[in-house]
């Protein structure tokens, strides 16, 4: 009896100390959380939501423990293709509630018809599930298969795992100690390639430091896993139900031999990803999000294939499906926006001035300090930038470009004031251009609303402007109350100027660092100085709380900055997969970004 006693107190004592539930999952927190919440019968459900209201509706169910931020690149796809997507985290995980029951197949089925209700989706939706979500999702369609139009699955679980061979009361605590504690680490194994996802880690150690984790994961592995899954596979055949199957070749947490059992019970539309772990949308994007938004648009509702689809190779006429980009639903637009301009205010004092209708979706920024005002970068010139920024400020305001590039100088001429660096190109860029050069920009094909009065694709031009002040490398520009560090970066260009707020935590990274295909492809750019300048910028990260690149959308997680490093690297090491683009181009291709480069770029990176 002693002994028992001892060993009882032993495990106590090691329990606590592998504990990381030190938080409370209460309305204080879920107010700081990203997203929105939803009370469904089980608790509260933390969940997202992009693209048209009009969309065909797409409901992503993420795997065993890794929370909705597991589709990011999937989600902006969809929303970019017109599908009203939503995802969400399952109970126990992420955000949402971790309710004190039996996790098992019929509570998280609960949850998506309860998420179904609570949202009022009115008519048949698409699910797609990862890993443990394609069981979720295939449950549900079995058993409710009449509020379900299509199923994606990705590298799905299919058959019954066999439950620890512990009783519960005993495996329980050998769970926390051995399992729980190694699980973020572990979830490098779903990747082919670990390394070029360094922020990982670190993000799902997050959802681990709320109380109820610890038990919902382990009454998963003990009531979920060693259900009959392959009966709802059935079921669903039954059903006639459309369904696409997705497996990475190399997944070595549920292997491809499991596609061979899906299809032994269900016909399915079969894709193998090849150089792709457990997680294929997001190591090989290219190939499997445009499969999935095919699949899903083959008799889609009118609604979700009235964009043109997904982007490939740069093609403008499809651009304009991807709005309005899913990060913005979490901005409010200013009223002074108009027809050409969206303004969002994305800080204290810092306007975004958004391009949205015009391909290139060039960001330029206000930043006001109490004497002063900084304009970084005026936009392609095809909208009238100067009469935004005197509605949004009354004091001098002077002008700094990312880098001279025509579509962010287009309205230099309209400021009196321009600070630059001094080099051959930003010199020779004052000229401007002509019609002949930039026409394509206000083209049909580059636009999604009509061009603003007295804008023509025949007289869109780039007016010359005169550099009035020269910037160096650490000058820092006061604005009052607000000091501005100017960096120079070159790469990209040889004048791209990255511009650094320490007391904010903000760092604009121009062309340098955006959410999608980075391009380091022309003649001006110098791929050994990006290097360079990406360490130089990831240095940073420790004083930032978000990057505004000049592209596309504001306000980036700063670990983005270390993800790009990373890439990079891998790039110039010959261990990344380059992907024939089109003339003479290759795309690399990561999680939400990716750079587009001249395919002799390892001779251009040895000059």
């Amino acid at each position: 009896m002693a002994f028992v006693t001892l060993a009882g107190i032993v495990l106590f004592v090691l329990l606590q100390r592998a504990d990381t539930e030190f938080l409370v999952l209460d309305e204080e927190a879920r107010e700081l959380a990203p997203g929105l919440f939803v009370e469904l019968s089980g608790g509260w459900t933390h969940y997202d939501v992009a693209g048209p209201e009009s969309g065909q509706v797409v409901i992503l169910v993420h795997g065993f423990s890794v929370p909705y931020y597991i589709w990011e690149t999937t989600f902006e796809a969809l929303a970019d293709a017109g599908f009203r997507v939503i995802r969400f985290d399952l109970f126990g995980r992420g955000y949402s509630d971790r309710p004190a029951t039996e996790y098992n197949g019929a509570l998280f089925e609960r949850q998506v018809g309860d998420l179904i209700d609570a949202l009022e989706l009115d008519r048949p939706v698409d699910l797609i599930g990862l890993s443990m979500g394609g069981a979720v999702v295939m449950r549900f369609a079995a058993k409710q298969s009449e509020l379900v139009r299509k199923v994606v699955l990705v590298d799905p679980m299919t058959e019954a795992s066999s439950p620890p061979r512990y009783p519960k009361w005993i495996g329980s605590p050998l769970i926390a100690l051995t399992l729980i504690p190694a699980m973020a680490e572990g979830q490098l194994t779903d990747f082919l390639h670990p390394e070029q996802y360094p922020t990982w880690v670190e993000q799902y150690r997050v959802q681990m430091q709320f109380e109820g984790f610890r038990r919902a994961i382990t009454s998963t592995i003990y009531a979920f896993a060693a259900e009959d899954h392959l009966s709802h596979y059935r079921q669903v055949q039954e059903s006639g139900l459309p369904v696409k199957l997705i497996w990475g070749v190399q997944d070595q947490t549920l292997s491809i031999d499991g596609a061979k059992t899906v299809q032994s019970v269900l016909d399915v539309d079969f894709l193998a990803v090849d150089n792709a772990g457990h997680l294929p949308h997001i190591e090989q994007t290219r190939i499997v999000n445009p499969a999935i938004v095919e699949f899903l648009q083959r008799d889609a509702p009118a609604a979700a294939t009235s964009g043109a689809g997904l982007v490939a190779n740069l093609e403008l006429a499809s651009f304009c499906s991807r709005l309005p980009r899913a990060a913005y639903k979490d901005l409010e637009k200013s009223e002074i926006s108009n027809e050409w301009f969206e303004v969002y205010e994305v800080g204290a004092g810092v306007w975004a001035i958004y391009e949205p209708f015009q391909w290139q979706e060039v960001i330029s920024y206000l930043i006001i300090g109490d004497d002063s005002a900084l304009l970084f970068d005026t936009g392609n010139g095809i909208g009238d930038i100067r009469a935004i920024v005197d509605q949004l400020t009354d004091k001098p305001v002077r002008v700094l470009n990312s880098h001279s590039h025509f579509d962010h100088i287009g309205g230099n001429h309209q400021f009196e004031n321009i600070l630059s660096p001094s080099t051959a190109f930003s010199i020779e860029n004052t000229l401007g251009d002509d019609s002949d050069s930039v026409k394509m920009e206000a083209s049909a094909e580059a636009l999604c609303v009509d061009l603003p009065s007295g804008v023509t694709e025949a007289n869109h031009h780039i007016e010359p402007y005169a550099i009035t002040s020269k910037v160096y490398d650490g000058d820092m520009i006061n604005l009052g109350g607000r000091e501005l560090e100017v960096i120079l970066i070159p790469g990209h260009t040889d004048d791209s100027v990255a511009l650094f707020d320490k007391d904010a935590g903000l760092l604009w990274t121009g062309d340098s660092f955006y959410m999608g295909p980075i391009w380091l492809f022309f003649p001006e750019t110098d791929l050994a100085g990006y290097e360079q300048s990406i360490d130089r910028l990831a240095e940073l990260l420790p004083d930032l709380k978000a990057l505004l690149p000049a592209h596309n959308t504001p306000m980036i997680d700063p670990a983005k900055l270390l993800e790009t490093q990373s890439a990079f690297n891998l790039i110039l090491e010959g261990k990344a997969e380059a992907i024939p683009d089109r003339d003479g181009l290759v795309m690399f291709e990561f999680d939400g970004f990716g750079f587009l480069m001249r395919e002799d770029y390892t001779t251009v990176a040895g000059d």
